[in-house]
């Protein structure tokens, strides 16, 4: 609970302190902000099934005044649950477990906006990812599975967003995205990642 309201009050702080400094969100400079978002993730082994997983994130955007470019980078942490389903190599008895995993992903990459400078800002956006897929935590305790450990991969994704700009005190930014974590540096036979995000952040 402290925690909480300690960051309750240093966003009131920051608030008040870009309303005094007279600072439109539309200005030129870096914008950063924190979100938090729903994920469904695909995994190309029918063994294993994924519930909807939960998403903390970090952005950071420079904004250029008359431009629709805007370079950006962003960082996202992935809390994963499920279940897995199947029977381990050398056995024919089945075995079912619930599952966690962690994903953290490091990107950069570009969104482009329809109506630059608007306070009510549509853009798309694409990038380039760095993931670090976490090993397999199984409720149950199992032994020849098949199932990679934690390892690290490039990624892509692409997506849709909305910028919410109020002058002079923050930008609230809402983006869908659909990314392929795997897509480079992958093992022969490795099964596919996938992922679409719902994420809604505040800039400042």
């Amino acid at each position: 609970m402290k925690t909480f309201k300690f960051y309750i009050v240093m966003i009131f702080i920051i608030v008040l302190a870009r309303i005094s400094n007279g600072q439109d969100a539309n200005a030129q400079g870096l914008k950063f902000g924190v979100g938090i978002g729903i994920a469904g993730f695909s995994y190309s082994n029918s063994n294993i099934s994924y519930n909807a997983a939960f998403d903390v994130g970090a952005k950071l955007k420079l904004n250029i005044p008359r431009s629709s470019f805007t370079p950006v980078a962003y960082l996202n942490y992935s809390f994963l649950t499920g279940k897995f389903s199947g029977i381990p190599l050398n056995t024919t008895v089945p075995f079912n477990s619930d599952i966690t995993q962690k994903i953290l992903t490091l990107g950069a990459g570009a969104e482009f906006k329809f109506v630059p400078d608007a306070n009510l800002d549509p853009y798309i956006a694409v990038g380039i990812d760095y993931n670090h897929i976490g090993e397999f935590s199984f409720s149950q305790s199992a032994l020849n599975l098949n199932i990679p450990g934690a390892i690290s991969r490039t990624g892509f994704d692409g997506g849709a967003g909305l910028m919410i700009i109020i002058p002079y005190v923050f930008t609230i930014d809402a983006s869908l995205k659909y990314a392929a974590l795997n897509v480079m540096g992958k093992d022969t036979n490795e099964n596919n990642i996938n992922s679409w995000t719902l994420m809604v952040s505040v800039l400042f």
